[in-house]
């Protein structure tokens, strides 16, 4: 995202005794047209802005998103890489450059990146959850537990760094610990499927057959094109001693999703 000149002011709110050709307006002219995905609009803006004040970061940092966007990481590199020349404590440069990395699938140059990022600024949890991110497909589960850890120290209503931590947890089969993260994940966005879907998955696992049930039936309403929540649910049926439900469920999916094959196997057609 780009780089805003004013993090509490909404675009396009005005600036009193601020002049329209000021590198800031220039900045947010830029961010206004980036958004509205006008790039060669917003590239010329940032330059002028880059023009004007040739040390302020967020200028270069900002054409390196407008570069990533374009898929010209080259451009996006040296952009970002000015960004942390003119100011090396400047932390979205170091973030952009990480993500620029794991575009190159240059794993060891995105970490560096991140933990320059989090060096620079301790508080940003957008660095400790990619990093998060890197580690677990890495397969360091217990590197990516604890920055996912820190996200939810510093920004306690992210969701995804609940759901994250609870497929870690089922993954290492520790369901009562899954468990607590996707429930947590439920309650921080009610309109996730797909946390519910673990949650019941889980559940299932657990032997909590009707807490599976509820939470499967809440994954579908949510997506009823999940074909995976449809075999968990009717699994926790028939667990459940519910062999028609079981059936019923299978019968459901494979009308909603005639093409399916997966469903097709599990009703033997």
């Amino acid at each position: 995202q780009p780089t805003p000149t004013h993090p509490d002011r909404q675009i396009g709110e005005p600036e009193p005794q601020r002049s329209p050709y000021s590198p800031d307006a220039y900045l947010e002219r830029g961010i206004e047209f980036f958004h509205a995905n006008n790039l060669q609009k917003a590239e010329d803006y940032f330059n002028k802005a880059v023009q004007l004040r040739p040390m302020d970061p967020r200028g270069y940092n900002n054409l390196a998103n407008i570069e990533f966007k374009r898929g010209n990481l080259i451009k996006a590199k040296e952009n970002a890489l000015k960004s942390v020349e003119v100011d090396p404590n400047f932390p979205e440069g170091y973030y952009n450059l990480s993500k620029i990395s794991k575009q190159q699938r240059k794993f060891d140059d995105e970490i560096y990146y991140l933990n320059r990022a989090i060096t620079a600024d301790p508080k940003y949890f957008q660095a400790y959850f990619a990093r998060g991110l890197a580690y677990y497909n890495s397969g360091d589960n217990e590197r990516a537990k604890y920055n996912f850890t820190q996200v939810l120290t510093l920004k306690n209503d992210h969701y995804l760094a609940s759901q994250n931590l609870g497929i870690i947890y089922a993954n290492e089969l520790n369901y009562a610990q899954a468990e607590k993260f996707f429930s947590q994940a439920t309650r921080l966005n009610r309109n996730n499927p797909l946390s519910y879907y673990y949650l019941g998955f889980v559940q299932q696992n657990s032997g909590k057959l009707i807490d599976s049930i509820e939470n499967l039936q809440r994954s579908l309403e949510l997506n009823p094109s999940n074909n995976r929540s449809y075999v968990a649910l009717s699994r926790s049926y028939d667990l459940n001693n519910q062999p028609e439900k079981a059936l019923e469920v299978l019968k459901d999916a494979a009308a909603k999703n005639p093409q399916n094959a997966e469903i097709h196997n599990y009703l033997g057609l």
